[in-house]
């Protein structure tokens, strides 16, 4: 055994513990983005073609990132939700002045909901 190396129970004298949590303290912490609680980011369909799915939607639906697609396809209905606000309203101002077609059909109704 060799008297030149020391050990002890607390663990090695050479710091590597000491560094492992200097390193650790010195890392910027990932923030994760906030996106507002209550804010109008859904827009309702109406009289959409029957047998409609979230993939006719979602081909169609630019502007931004959705949150939910909720189809009621007993009333013919849906309403799509975008994770922010602005690209809701942009969305509605586009279809608005464009018009919005889904699986040939236009969709003739469609409104802009207050808050998700």
């Amino acid at each position: 055994m060799n008297d030149d190396e020391s050990f002890s129970m607390d663990g090695p004298e050479d710091g590597f513990v000491d560094k492992l949590v200097e390193r650790k303290k010195a890392q910027t912490p990932v923030s994760r983005p906030q996106y507002e609680k209550f804010a109008k980011r859904t827009v309702l369909l109406y009289n959409l073609v029957e047998g409609i799915t979230h993939a006719d939607i979602t081909s169609v639906v630019r502007g931004g990132v959705l949150l939910d697609i909720y189809l009621r396809t007993h009333d013919r209905a849906a309403s799509v939700s975008f994770l922010e606000g602005p690209s809701a309203q942009a969305f509605y101002r586009h279809v608005k002045r464009h018009d919005l077609y889904i699986r040939g059909k236009r969709v003739s109704r469609f409104f802009a909901m207050t808050q998700l």
